[in-house]
């Protein structure tokens, strides 16, 4: 069967879409071959029509598996791990040699802060020797995503019991984010790392912060080899400005000032100074961000897991319009997660991530005067 499929480099496919944050090569131009895939959601997009297709990709870990999604006509189809190794996947088979589908393989799993050693890269894909591409066209609307291990999908996938910190309760799938993208037509990108926060992590570390790493295309991939595959560039936002920012942080923010508290010994509760910091750091993030976008609407979403921070979080972004006077920002609300509609590892389930979609995609509509 071999013999009968064509080997292309990315670079040979200039129809090919990238999906996500990549690295640049010499001249400035994105999509580097091969293509080092970061963020959780990013991916490589084709409108293919041949007989067969396979994908040949390297991973690499210490601890945490890169997983993908293999999604045709917007139907997942196959999920699965990828161990450190080469990997030659089939797409698929035997389809009619000139029908056109639309074909993405997308990285299920976060960026690893944790595992240096974690990578995902696409070398190259086969075909048949019938087969034709198209171009996949841009979305006319543009979304990016900030967030922490809600946004990354953690607890979509497993029982409700599996409590184990391991990339497989991880996914995309049924994501509030692709479901948004979904009902508004989108083309999307994700920040996210799970137990991080704005100011600090889940368990008080300032180092663990997103707007730190905000400016790079992924610069929290830690180690010599992310490094080389372009992870600490400085992120080309002159090539993908979106239409909004959507972003879900504070719920680690809220953990890390309990945690706080209790390593000071004073018990476990939000000393004000804790909560000046992170008012303050959702300011200068705003700040970041329009830097960065300057047309962008920028919605932030809190309350799925707790809704102490609140108040900090309003402060911060009536510090920020005070500051600036850009009144394109706003706070909305999300319904609180129930034991009914919690997944694994005490987060978010498909049932409130379908939630989260509705809202979020009826708040832009609103934000943006977007028809049906």
């Amino acid at each position: 069967m071999a013999e009968s499929l064509r080997k292309l480099l990315l670079s040979q496919i200039p129809e090919m879409k990238i999906n996500g944050r990549t690295a640049c090569d010499m001249s400035g131009k994105t999509g580097v071959n091969p293509l080092a895939l970061f963020w959780a959601g990013s991916g490589i997009e084709f409108n293919v029509a041949a007989t067969e297709m396979w994908v040949n990709l390297k991973s690499d870990c210490t601890l945490f598996e890169p997983w993908i999604l293999i999604v045709i006509n917007g139907a997942v189809i196959s999920r699965m791990m990828l161990p450190p190794g080469s990997h030659r996947v089939c797409v698929f088979r035997t389809f009619a040699p000139n029908e056109f589908h639309n074909v993405q393989i997308i990285k299920d799993t976060q960026a690893m802060s944790e595992d240096q050693s974690h990578s995902l890269v696409v070398e190259s894909v086969e075909v048949s020797q019938d087969g034709q591409f198209a171009p996949v066209p841009e979305k006319k609307l543009k979304i990016e995503f900030v967030g922490d291990s809600i946004t990354s999908g953690e607890g979509l996938v497993g029982e409700k019991d599996e409590m184990k910190w391991i990339s497989a309760w991880m996914s995309m799938n049924g994501n509030y984010t692709f479901l948004v993208a979904e009902k508004l037509k989108a083309d999307i990108r994700l920040i996210s790392q799970g137990g991080w926060g704005v100011y600090w992590s889940w368990c008080s570390n300032t180092d663990c912060a997103i707007p730190a790493y905000y400016e790079q295309v992924c610069g929290l991939a830690g180690g010599e080899k992310n490094v080389r595959l372009g992870a600490v560039q400085k992120n080309r936002f002159d090539l993908w400005q979106p239409d909004c920012i959507v972003v879900s942080l504070g719920t680690n923010d809220a953990s890390g000032c309990l945690q706080a508290s209790e390593i000071a010994g004073e018990g476990s509760y939000y000393r004000k100074e804790d909560l000046n910091h992170i008012a303050d750091a959702v300011k200068e993030f705003l700040l970041i961000l329009r830097k960065n976008n300057k047309n962008a609407f920028i919605l932030w979403v809190y309350g799925i897991i707790g809704i102490d921070l609140k108040p900090t979080i309003e402060a911060g972004i009536a510090d920020y319009i005070m500051m600036s006077g850009d009144k394109r920002v706003s706070l909305k609300m999300l319904p609180p997660m129930t034991s009914v509609t919690s997944g694994s590892r005490n987060h978010p389930g498909p049932d409130i991530h379908k939630q989260m979609a509705d809202i979020i995609a009826g708040e832009l509509k609103r934000i943006l005067s977007l028809k049906d």
